[in-house]
């Protein structure tokens, strides 16, 4: 089971890093630097679907610092 508290933490983490680049919109934020961080391919929405919560929460936390 997952844990319910990861949704208030990665919520926390967005809105660090959209706040650090607010000229963005949010499809940008996460496209750019959660899912994808730059880089574009053929599997655009397979990454966005199946990348887990973890990993996304450990991005962020890279992003944050």
């Amino acid at each position: 089971m997952r844990d319910p508290k990861r949704i208030d933490r990665i919520l926390d983490k967005i809105r660090i890093l959209w706040n650090t680049h607010d000229q963005q919109r949010l499809g940008q934020i996460l496209e750019n630097y959660v899912f994808f961080r730059g880089k574009r391919g053929d599997n655009t929405s397979v990454a966005l679907f199946y990348q887990e919560d973890t990993d996304t929460e450990h991005i962020l936390d890279e992003m944050t610092k």
